[in-house]
């Protein structure tokens, strides 16, 4: 009868129900551990992933809000052209080497602003470039003087001695249009002087 009650109770011979109970307590507590471990990975590794979605996205949206700036601000509109004027205008754009019509519109557009500075006589650059022969008596002295009644208007020159006889002489500008046409036009007025050319362009501050 003892026999059969050890045996429902599920006690081994050798009194070892403390060493198993202590044994069951400890595997409990591993599974706990281990459970509790396993849950702080998983949150670990959710953080991490949910940062680098963040991340992700945060760089997505500073990729992709200069374009969407850029797209809200072009202007769609539409030009009618004579079939032979348009023709020419297409060999205009493949010799030039652009991509679109878009993108040589708007070349003209600011090429036309530009010249609209300059007859506005408003705050403009250029360059004027020069081609003469060293060898004409005091020609670099008169061109010296020159420069330097216009010293306000230079930003700087650059001399290049081309061969024996000539050399070339680019002058970088800024200020008003007519007084950098009247230093060009002095400049090209020197006895001397083969070639004298002024490359009109802007201070880019009315040009997009």
């Amino acid at each position: 009868m003892q026999g059969k009650q050890n045996k429902g109770k599920n006690i081994r011979p050798g009194g070892k129900r403390e060493e198993n109970d202590s044994n069951r307590r400890d595997r409990v507590s591993e599974k706990a551990c281990t459970k509790k471990a396993w849950r702080e990975d998983v949150r670990k590794r959710r953080s991490a992933n949910s940062l680098a979605r963040l991340q992700l996205c945060q760089y997505s949206w500073q990729n992709k809000e200069p374009r969407r700036r850029a797209n809200a601000m072009l202007k769609r509109f539409s030009i009618s052209l004579e079939e032979k004027l348009l023709d020419i205008f297409d060999q205009h754009i493949k010799a030039q080497k652009y991509n679109n019509r878009s993108e040589a519109i708007r070349d003209l557009i600011r090429k036309a602003f530009v010249q609209e500075e300059w007859a506005q006589d408003k705050q403009v650059m250029g360059v004027i470039s020069l081609v003469y022969d060293h060898h004409q008596p005091k020609l670099q002295e008169k061109i010296t003087v020159v420069q330097h009644a216009y010293h306000q208007q230079i930003v700087s020159t650059t001399h290049v001695h081309m061969d024996h006889n000539t050399c070339l002489e680019v002058i970088v500008v800024r200020g008003k249009g007519t007084k950098i046409k009247e230093l060009a036009s002095e400049l090209s007025a020197l006895k001397g002087v083969g070639d004298a050319n002024l490359a009109m362009s802007s201070t880019g501050k009315f040009l997009h």
